[in-house]
């Protein structure tokens, strides 16, 4: 997994992942933010989960939704809930990496700890 965390023109941290990983990117800059309190809450269900006291999560957020399960993380874009496919013009091509990313636990974990660091900077 490919990503790097800067400060955009409004001196707002953004997260910039590659590939497959977009979603996760958007879900660390649109949902999480600088939400010290939310991050702390995500990372002690991971601790749950990693300890099997906990089998599965799901935290709803704005615009994505996040999926812990069985040692996976699953993060979906809440519009590809709604259907909206019928509305759009036949022409139109959905960017799904946007929209949807997976990668394992321990690599979530590091992704939110490393987060969690910068914008603590």
């Amino acid at each position: 997994m490919d990503y790097q965390f800067i400060n955009n023109d409004y001196n707002e941290p953004e997260a910039i992942f590659s590939g497959h990983h977009l979603a996760i990117g958007y879900f660390l800059t649109l949902e999480l933010a600088e939400n010290v309190v939310e991050i702390k809450a995500i990372c002690a269900a991971i601790s749950r989960i990693e300890t099997r006291a906990m089998d599965e999560f799901e935290w709803l957020g704005k615009e994505y939704k996040l999926f812990i399960e069985k040692g996976e993380v699953c993060i979906t874009a809440l519009a590809l809930e709604y259907e909206v496919y019928d509305e759009l013009p036949e022409s139109t091509q959905l960017y799904d990496k946007e929209q949807k990313s997976e990668c394992g636990l321990s690599d979530f974990r590091e992704v939110l700890e490393e987060w969690l660091f910068y914008i603590s900077e």
